[in-house]
């Protein structure tokens, strides 16, 4: 509900709240579909994974390169990437984007929401952590597909092990398509470098970034 004065009478951060649980139980729901696992899992792993994704927390109870089917594992990925972004980043991007007469109620919810002071810079303070998110994310996976595409018979796994691992490297989730994380590549510098440069500039842009 919002006043005369265009200010949210409602917590805003009601919709964060309700946003990540429906999303983690959305998350859950498909995660049990027969597309994106490769044998069932019960309600309480989908929901653990989901949730775990989400949060970006890294923690699994199932193997994810083994367990999940190249669909799963795209769920999986766009968890990690809603958690990473935040949820109200995300949601405010699609409506700021395509939406195009956004009434002053939702800005000032969308405003406070994102602890933005200044109304009049969250549409461009949203776009570019979007832009700022997936240009590294997109040069974390060229530069991780060059190592790893020596090591796939398929172009296609090579760089979707590449996008997996950049976008959970960037957003500090710590999942793995490799059943033991990235142990195999110890010493390995270009594939190490590339992910600690990730983990740190992620880090970084966590804490300071969405509070400029």
């Amino acid at each position: 509900m919002f006043s005369k004065t265009g200010k949210s009478s409602a917590n805003p951060f009601q919709p964060v709240a309700f946003g990540f649980a429906g999303i983690i139980l959305l998350g859950a729901v498909l995660l049990m579909m027969p597309f994106s696992a490769e044998k069932k899992i019960n309600f309480l792993d989908a929901v653990f994974t989901s949730t775990s994704a989400v949060c970006v927390t890294g923690l699994a109870v199932t193997d994810t390169g083994t367990s999940f089917t190249a669909a799963g594992q795209c769920i999986i990925l766009l968890l990690i990437q809603i958690g990473g972004l935040g949820f109200m980043t995300i949601s405010s991007f699609i409506i700021l984007a395509f939406k195009k007469n956004t009434s002053l109620g939702i800005i000032n919810m969308l405003s406070a929401a994102l602890n933005l002071e200044y109304r009049g810079i969250i549409k461009k303070a949203i776009f570019n952590i979007v832009q700022f998110t997936l240009t590294v994310e997109l040069a974390g996976t060229f530069l991780l597909y060059l190592f790893f595409r020596t090591d796939y018979t398929g172009k296609g796994s090579a760089f979707f092990s590449a996008l997996f691992h950049s976008v959970s490297a960037f957003c500090n989730a710590g999942f793995s398509l490799f059943p033991d994380s990235l142990s195999g590549y110890s010493g390995h510098y270009g594939v190490i470098s590339v992910i600690s440069v990730l983990i740190v500039a992620g880090g970084i842009f966590a804490f300071f970034g969405k509070k400029n």
